[in-house]
C-alpha cells in the first residue's frame, strides 16, 4: 500500500512570493512469501528421498529486499532477493521458519512455517511369525500372525503385504494383498501352502520379504484299530489287576501326532468290565477314537480265621466257636460273606452269614471243627480247621522231697510233684511244709519241666535251730494246679523228711591249741565227737601226714614248725562240724658256751654266751642281762639241738641278729645292725658264731637267735668301754 502526502511549502522572506504545494508517496505494505517442497511429499506428508528442498519465493508491491529463514530453530539465514532454497538431508521431521522484508523495511508477519518429514530407511523384517514353519493344522482359515518390525526412519508402519501360494517360489500367489493388521486369515482347502510378508512405512519405504513359511492344511482324520476285548484274573491280594495290551494300529495321510488310551495300558482295573477308549490324533489335530472292554475276574477265595476256640485240651463238652473271614483281595465286604461248618468230618451245613456257634455236648477225645467261607464271586476257600481234645479226667499227683534231711549246710529243700499228664504251666500246686521256719512258705526257685508233667519247688529254711524228726511236705486236693483241660488235681499226697539244724559237738584235748611238742615225740591225740539227734554218721581226725585217725592214735611231730590237727564229725542229717587245732613242733635247745667243752674248759656251761652270768645279771629294761663284754672282745655263741629221743639235729637253720637297744622311760627303741647265720661244727656237734665288737659303741645290745622251728631267744648284753 502506498500513501500520497501533500506538503505546503511556505517561503518566508522579506519578499513574500506565492505559496507552493509538494507530493510524497510512502510504502507500508509488507511482502508476501510462499514455499514449495521438492520433491513433493506423499499423501501422508513424507518424503523418502534425500535431499528435500524447501523453495521460498516472495512478492511485494515494491521490491523484495531479502528472504530470512531459520532451520529447526537454528541460526537465522538471510538471502538477498525474492527467492531462497533450503536443503533438508537428515531423516526426521524438520521445520523451516521463513519471512520476507521489502526495501521499505516492511517485514512479513507472522512468519511462515514449512514442515519437512524425511524417512529414507525401509522398515525391518517382521519377526515372531506364527504358526511355525511346517505347521500342520485342520483349520481352513488359519491365522497367520507376526510382530511389527522396527521402523528406523521414524515414519511408522503403514501396512503389510502378504502372499500365500502353493509354490515355495511364489510364482503365482493364490493370495496377494495388504493389511494394516499384524495378522491375516486366508481361506484355504486341504493342501501344502507357503506364506510370506513384508512391511511398508508411511514414507513408502518397503522392507524385505520374510522367509517363506510352510503350512499344511489337513482336515482328514486318522485311521485307528483297537485291540480285542481283554479278560484277566485279579492280581494276588487285590480287587483289581494291572492290565496291558498292544498299542492300537493307527495310520494318517499326513502323520500321527499321538495315540493314547483312557485308561492307559498298564493301569489298574477293578474287578468287573471297564470300557477303554483309545484316541488317535494326527499332526493337524484331527481325532479318531475306538474302544474295547477290559474284564477282571475275582478268582481269589476269602480267608477264614477263628476268633474264639476252646482250649486244647478242654474240660467243657459244649464248646463255643466264633470266626470271621476277610476276602483276601477285598472284593467282598465282610458282612456279605457266607459260611458253612462241619464237625468231625460230617456233612457241611447250609451257607449262612452266622459267625459263631455252640456245639455239643461232646464225648471225651479228639474232635475237629471246620469252617469255610464263600465270597460274592462264588470263590470258596480251603477249610479253616481246629482240632482239640476234650478231657474230663482229673490229673493224679505224686510227691517226693530231696534231700530227706535239712541241716545248716543244706537248708534248701526241693519238692518234686509228678503228674500222670501234662499240666497247665500257668498254674502250680500249693505245697505245705511242716515247721515254722520256712518264712511264708513261698518257693525260692523251681517250676515246670518234663513237658509240664513235673513241678519242682525249692524252699529255703531260715536256719533257726530246730529239729523235727517227722516233717511232711504235702499238697491238698485241688490245691491250685490244673491239667491243660483245666481239671484240678485230686487226692491228698505227702512226703516225709527230717529237719536237723544242730551240728555234732567236737572237742580236741590233745594236741592243745598253740601247744609246743618236741621233734619226733610220740604223743597220742585225744578227742571226742557227739550228736544228740539223729546221731553221728562219721567222725575222724587228720594231720599233715595221716588221715582217718581215731582218738588215741599219735599225731605228727616229724618236722619242726606249725602244724594243723583237724577233727571232722558228720551226723545222720548231714550236719558237719570241723575243729582244727594249730600246734608247734620244736627242738630241744641246749645252750653250750665255751664251758661246754668246745674250748677245753672244764666248767659246766651256764648259757649260750662264753661270758654268761650265772644266775643272770638282773633286769635291764624289759629283758634279763645275760653277759657283759668290753669293746674289742669277741662274743662266742654256742648251742646244740636234739629231738625228743636225744638225737642230735645237725641240719637246723639258726640266725643271729645284732640289735642296738635304746632304753627310754616308757619304751625301748631298736636299731638292727647285722644278721649272721650260725655254723655247725661236726667235731664238737655245736652250732657256733663268733662276733667281734671292735667299732661298736658301748651300750645295751640284743642278740636274737632265730630257729627254723619258729622259736626265738633274746640274749641281752652290755658292751662297756675298754681300758684306756
Amino acid at each position: 500500500m502506498k500513501v500520497k502526502v501533500l506538503y505546503l511549502l511556505v517561503a518566508v522572506s522579506s519578499l513574500m512570493g506565492p505559496l507552493v504545494w509538494a507530493e510524497t508517496v510512502t510504502d507500508i505494505e509488507p511482502p508476501i512469501s510462499t514455499h514449495t517442497i521438492d520433491p513433493a511429499p506423499n499423501a501422508a506428508g513424507w518424503n523418502r528421498s534425500s535431499p528435500v528442498s524447501v523453495n521460498i519465493t516472495a512478492t511485494d508491491n515494491g521490491t523484495v529486499a531479502a528472504i530470512h529463514y531459520i532451520l529447526d530453530g537454528g541460526f537465522e539465514v538471510t538471502v538477498d532477493g525474492s527467492s531462497a532454497s533450503v536443503s533438508v538431508v537428515d531423516e526426521g521431521t524438520h521445520t523451516v521458519e521463513y519471512w520476507a522484508v521489502d526495501e521499505a523495511g516492511n517485514e512479513e508477519t507472522p512468519h511462515n512455517i514449512a514442515t519437512v518429514k524425511l524417512d529414507t530407511t525401509p522398515p525391518g523384517i517382521p519377526e515372531g511369525l506364527s504358526p511355525v514353519d511346517g505347521t500342520v493344522t485342520n483349520d481352513t482359515t488359519p491365522t497367520l500372525s507376526w510382530d511389527a518390525p522396527s521402523d528406523f526412519g521414524g515414519s511408522g508402519i503403514k501396512n503389510y503385504r502378504y502372499q500365500v501360494d502353493d509354490d515355495p517360489d511364489f510364482s503365482s500367489p493364490l493370495r496377494d494383498g495388504y493389511t494394516r493388521n499384524t495378522h491375516y486369515s486366508p481361506r484355504l482347502t486341504d493342501g501344502v501352502y507357503y506364506w510370506r510378508i513384508y512391511a511398508r512405512d508411511n514414507a513408502g519405504n518397503k522392507g524385505d520379504w520374510t522367509e517363506g513359511r510352510q503350512i499344511i492344511i489337513d482336515t482328514e482324520p486318522p485311521q485307528i484299530t483297537c485291540p480285542g476285548d481283554v479278560t484277566q484274573d485279579n492280581d494276588s491280594g487285590q480287587c483289581s489287576a494291572v492290565v496291558t495290551w498292544a498299542v492300537p494300529i493307527v495310520s494318517d495321510n499326513v502323520g500321527v501326532a499321538s495315540v493314547s488310551c483312557d485308561p492307559p495300558s498298564g493301569s489298574t482295573f477293578p474287578v468287573g468290565t471297564t470300557t477303554v477308549t483309545c484316541t488317535a490324533t494326527d499332526l493337524a489335530g484331527n481325532v479318531t477314537t475306538c474302544s474295547f472292554g477290559v474284564t477282571v475276574n475275582d478268582v481269589e477265595p476269602p480267608i477264614t480265621s477263628f476268633l474264639a476256640t476252646p482250649p486244647n485240651p478242654d474240660n467243657d463238652p459244649s464248646p463255643y466257636f466264633a470266626w470271621e473271614a476277610t476276602d483276601s483281595n477285598g472284593c467282598t465286604a465282610p458282612n456279605d460273606l457266607l459260611y458253612s461248618t462241619r464237625l468231625d468230618g460230617g456233612s457241611w451245613s447250609e451257607w449262612s452269614p452266622d459267625t459263631s456257634a455252640t456245639i455239643g455236648p461232646l464225648s471225651e477225645g479228639l474232635h475237629t471243627f471246620e469252617v469255610r467261607a464263600q465270597d460274592e464271586a462264588g470263590n470258596v476257600e480251603a477249610t479253616a480247621s481246629y482240632a482239640w481234645v476234650i478231657d474230663l479226667t482229673a490229673p493224679v499227683p505224686t510227691i517226693v522231697v530231696s534231700p530227706t534231711t535239712i541241716n545248716p549246710q543244706v537248708r534248701l529243700l526241693t519238692v518234686t510233684v509228678t503228674y500222670d499228664e501234662p499240666m497247665d504251666p500257668s498254674t502250680a500246686p500249693v505245697i505245705t511244709l511242716t515247721g515254722t521256719h520256712w518264712g511264708p512258705q513261698t518257693p525260692v526257685g523251681g517250676g515246670w519241666s518234663a513237658g509240664n508233667t513235673v513241678y519242682t519247688a525249692a524252699f529255703l529254711h531260715d536256719g533257726t535251730q530246730e529239729s523235727i524228726p517227722a516233717a511232711v511236705a504235702s499238697i491238698a486236693p485241688a490245691s491250685g494246679a490244673t491239667d491243660l483241660a483245666r481239671n484240678p488235681e485230686t487226692g491228698a499226697v505227702s512226703a516225709p523228711f527230717v529237719v536237723d539244724l544242730v551240728p555234732p559237738t567236737v572237742r580236741v584235748i590233745v594236741p592243745e591249741e598253740e601247744g609246743q611238742y618236741v621233734l619226733n615225740d610220740d604223743i597220742s591225740a585225744l578227742w571226742e565227737a557227739t550228736d544228740e539227734f539223729p546221731g553221728l554218721d562219721s567222725a575222724s581226725a587228720a594231720d599233715e601226714v595221716n588221715t582217718d585217725m581215731a582218738s588215741g592214735e599219735p599225731f605228727y611231730t616229724g618236722s619242726v614248725g606249725f602244724h594243723e590237727f583237724t577233727v571232722t564229725a558228720v551226723d545222720l542229717a548231714g550236719n558237719v562240724t570241723t575243729v582244727t587245732v594249730l600246734y608247734q613242733v620244736v627242738y630241744n635247745v641246749h645252750p653250750g658256751g665255751v664251758a661246754g667243752g668246745a674250748a677245753g674248759v672244764e666248767e659246766e656251761p651256764v648259757g649260750f654266751l662264753d661270758k654268761s652270768i650265772a644266775g643272770g645279771g638282773g633286769e635291764v629294761g624289759i629283758a634279763q642281762l645275760e653277759a657283759i663284754y668290753t669293746v674289742g672282745e669277741v662274743i662266742h655263741i654256742r648251742c646244740s639241738l636234739t629231738d625228743a629221743e636225744g638225737e642230735l639235729v645237725t641240719d637246723a637253720v639258726i640266725t643271729c641278729t645284732l640289735v642296738r637297744v635304746r632304753i627310754l622311760p616308757e619304751t625301748e627303741h631298736y636299731i638292727i645292725l647285722h644278721l649272721w647265720p650260725l655254723d655247725f661244727d661236726e667235731e664238737t656237734s655245736l652250732y657256733y658264731l663268733d662276733i667281734g665288737t671292735e667299732g661298736l659303741l658301748p651300750g645295751i645290745y640284743d642278740l636274737w637267735l632265730g630257729f627254723d622251728d619258729g622259736t626265738h631267744r633274746r640274749l641281752r648284753i652290755r658292751l662297756e668301754e675298754g681300758a684306756s
